[in-house]
């Protein structure tokens, strides 16, 4: 069954959302700033997720889960994402490897990558094939 987390959560949903201990630390941190709340936060995991269950309020939590993906490697790294991408179309292009397909399976792309990243010296020939 699916949950409104509009208005309820559950361990679960904690666990999947914010993430290790560290993670739900920091988010009681800034939700109890938010929300001008003065107390310690709770000394074990199982206290801190029902803290978190327990104080829920969908509007303020949402934008403090946000602003702390913020701070991640992950957003970091993804941020200039389609930058990165259209700087590597426009080198595809100039190099006139032809058209952009994408020929693998997920699997397959993996070990691709290993091949070419593991050869010292990368054809035409050999990307295209």
């Amino acid at each position: 069954m699916k949950q409104n987390i509009e208005r309820k959560i559950d361990e679960s949903f904690v666990k999947k959302t914010i993430g290790p201990r560290e993670n739900m630390e920091a988010y009681l941190t800034e939700f109890y700033k938010e929300k001008r709340i003065e107390k310690e936060l709770p000394k074990t995991i199982k206290k801190i997720i029902e803290e978190i269950i327990n104080t829920w309020d969908y509007a303020v939590s949402k934008n403090v889960i946000r602003e702390l993906f913020k701070t991640t490697q992950k957003y970091n790294i993804s941020k200039y994402s389609d930058i990165h991408l259209n700087e590597m179309i426009g080198e595809w292009m100039a190099l006139e490897l032809g058209p952009i397909e994408w020929p693998f399976a997920a699997a397959g792309f993996d070990t691709y990558m290993q091949t070419v990243n593991h050869s010292h010296f990368v054809t035409k020939k050999k990307i295209l094939k």
